[in-house]
């Protein structure tokens, strides 16, 4: 199971059964090369942040 929110570029991965996060830029890296969700701790947690409402907002039970 995987949770993808694309927001102005960026591009965050939620990988929940592994507690894995990847974050991408994706006008720099169209392929997806270079993660970059340990150099952008906020970044990260903005965009989890907005994925969270979304999945709730939506019924998602991974969000609880």
């Amino acid at each position: 199971k995987a949770r993808c929110l694309i927001d102005e570029g960026w591009k965050l991965i939620i990988y929940p059964d592994i507690e894995k996060t990847r974050l991408y830029h994706l006008a720099q890296d169209p392929f997806e090369l270079n993660d970059l969700a340990a150099e952008k701790p906020e970044k990260v947690e903005a965009m989890r942040q907005q994925l969270t409402a979304l999945m709730q907002e939506i019924g998602d039970g991974l969000a609880e």
